[in-house]
């Protein structure tokens, strides 16, 4: 009567690693669907306004960088919804019920435990504005070497 039980519940754990698998996949299939078109819409509208722009545009701004900017741009863009729709959302419910779960198991840990946090963001913010700054350089480094490999291969 014992191993029933227990086969019960192997089959039940079962079924459910596999039906969460399932829309895990579904939902990465969607976000990438999704997040694809939308980058495909960004590089289109960019291409349009770009071929608008007079020649007095290409000549202030180097091409290389221009290209960058696009590809690069609308890539992170892409990354970012990807990110959101199969991160950010399912973790979001995850913290709700854990902070329901944490105040049901001792309120004054979760009261403290709400004012630190603020702390700890306001740290992390910093750090990534510094670091905002140095993906910017980086980025300049890359449209003009983009630049230069361009102008080498046109000559």
């Amino acid at each position: 009567m014992k191993l029933d039980y227990f086969n019960n519940h192997i089959f039940n754990a079962i079924l459910l690693y596999s039906l969460r698998l399932i829309f895990q996949y579904s939902q990465l299939l969607l976000t990438q669907k999704l997040s694809l078109a939308i980058s495909m819409d960004i590089q289109f509208f960019l291409y349009r306004r770009l071929l608008s722009f007079s020649q007095h545009f290409y000549a202030a701004h180097k091409l290389g960088e221009v290209f960058t900017r696009l590809f690069d741009d609308s890539h992170k863009v892409k990354e970012t919804i990807i990110r959101v729709f199969s991160e950010v959302i399912p973790q979001l419910v995850t913290f709700v019920v854990i902070v329901i779960l944490m105040f049901i198991k001792s309120f004054w840990l979760t009261v403290f435990s709400l004012i630190a946090v603020p702390i700890f963001v306001v740290i992390v913010g910093w750090a990534g504005e510094r670091l905002k700054k140095i993906a910017n350089k980086v980025q300049n480094a890359n449209a003009d070497v983009s630049q230069l490999a361009y102008e080498a291969m046109g000559n």
